[in-house]
């Protein structure tokens, strides 16, 4: 069963923590709410929420639970080679209790998942008591979810989470930001090649197209991130000549590649694509839009503003 079923088919240790701990919600929710008049603290996010709070020892003793951060082993787990899923919270913040039964069975998922739990922790920080970590990250409300990627990933370090407040909404979250991903973008000397590739009436110059793009790609002058794209436009292309050799140069036009488009974008929709097949129907997807009918004349913006 692949990582996108686990929330419609919890595990029976996970049903069972969610039964025996049900009860306690409503308590949680009073006490929480009681001890909610400090003046001083952020304000709370009213969230309508579903919990299936459970206790730490039970969690922990099926997964090993959710990371509580401190000042001392903050660098240790945020600056670590994994992602870090970060509940900001205060003890005594309602929204906070109602949130710990998605946060926990989050953490159970992970887990329970080997491939998961080898890149993502589930952490937790109580910054009410870590005054010096709220300011750092600047935390004005409760409870504030943030995504802090591993230092092994290219881009931002940290990303804030604005979804809703449930497990199905988290997963999908985690599954998104936790896949291993490099982006290939496009590039405009080999947008103009494929404009030409397209444009082409006769298979023996898309050949001639399909040789110089070759050649660039085998220049020592060629940036890596420019190689990795051009590798892209070589498969588009190359399988564009074989079509042609198949069924005629007129048959693989324009409307050829918007319907690969089209077929890219169905693919996108499978939820059970691993992460290797995300991110080489992403690319592909990205690179085949230069080939497609609205970006067939790369110059033709250029021109409009002249």
């Amino acid at each position: 069963m692949g990582i996108s079923n686990a929330f419609h088919d919890p595990s029976a240790a996970s049903r069972k923590l969610a039964e025996q701990a049900a009860k306690k919600d409503a308590e949680m929710a009073d006490e929480a709410a009681a001890a909610s008049t400090k003046g001083d603290r952020p304000a709370e996010r009213g969230y309508d929420l579903r919990t299936t709070p459970k206790t730490n020892a039970e969690i922990q003793a099926v997964t090993g639970g959710v990371v509580e951060l401190t000042p001392q082993n903050w660098d240790q787990h945020v600056r670590g080679n994994k992602h870090v899923f970060i509940k900001f919270y205060a003890p005594w913040c309602g929204h906070c209790q109602r949130l710990t039964g998605p946060w926990k069975q989050l953490a159970l998922t992970v887990g329970e998942k080997p491939t998961l739990r080898a890149k993502v922790v589930i952490a937790k920080c109580d910054v009410d008591k870590y005054a010096d970590l709220r300011t750092k990250w600047g935390v004005q409300s409760y409870p504030t979810l943030n995504w802090f990627n591993s230092n092994m990933t290219q881009g931002p370090l940290r990303k804030p989470y604005t979804g809703e407040r449930n497990y199905d909404a988290l997963f999908k979250f985690l599954q998104e930001n936790s896949r291993n991903r490099v982006k290939v973008n496009r590039v405009f000397a080999y947008d103009m090649l494929a404009w030409k590739f397209t444009s082409a009436t006769d298979i023996a110059y898309r050949r001639e197209v399909v040789d110089a793009l070759k050649r660039s790609l085998e220049s020592e002058a060629t940036h890596e991130s420019h190689r990795l794209a051009g590798d892209v436009y070589l498969k588009i292309m190359e399988k564009a000549v074989k079509k042609s050799e198949e069924v005629g140069v007129e048959a693989v036009g324009i409307a050829y590649f918007e319907e690969e488009q089209e077929r890219l974008t169905r693919l996108l929709k499978d939820e059970s694509l691993s992460d290797d097949k995300v991110n080489e129907f992403e690319n592909r997807k990205n690179i085949v839009d230069s080939f497609a009918k609205q970006n067939l004349d790369p110059l033709a913006g250029m021109r409009a503003n002249v």
